[in-house]
């Protein structure tokens, strides 16, 4: 059992990974631009081809931290991280920030959220998508929503 946690976890995100890249790959016609929502140091938004002409945008609470990491490793990325604090989003200023950001409200946008939810109630994390769904063009969410509980799981007492 040593070791066995980090293995799963391991696992778990290569195989969320590939669920969303597949995602993308297959229904990429149905959508115009893509919302991340919490896309950390994700890299499969520029790793994909038939995303090269798409807008792609991000919403995560370290942004500034994301851009400089990227700077200071000479990369560039194709997606457009806005700052935001999920905690602390409301309707009126996201409408503005959407569209000062160079978000198109009207264009067919697809919502990726892989993780990151750990950190919201359940009641949050449905107030963050009524508020995006009321001020985009949402025509699909693929989520990955995980708990606190997922990253507490039971240890198992090890015998020598």
């Amino acid at each position: 059992m040593i070791g066995k946690q980090k293995v799963c976890f391991t696992r778990n995100v290569i195989t969320r990974n590939n669920y969303f890249k597949k995602n993308l790959q297959k229904y990429h016609t149905y959508f115009d631009q893509v919302l991340v929502l919490g896309v950390g140091l994700d890299t499969k938004f520029d790793e994909l081809d038939i995303l090269v002409d798409k807008p792609i945008f991000a919403l995560d609470i370290q942004g500034e931290h994301i851009r400089d990491i990227y700077q200071k490793a000479g990369l560039t990325s194709q997606v457009h991280i806005i700052d935001a604090d999920f905690n602390q989003i409301e309707q009126e200023a996201i409408q503005d920030t959407f569209i000062k950001e160079g978000l198109d409200i009207q264009l067919r946008t697809i919502l990726v959220w892989e993780g990151g939810t750990f950190y919201l109630t359940p009641a949050d994390i449905f107030s963050l998508l009524s508020l995006v769904n009321k001020t985009l063009n949402v025509v699909g969410l693929w989520e990955i929503f995980l708990t606190k509980s997922s990253f507490q799981m039971k240890r198992t007492r090890i015998i020598k």
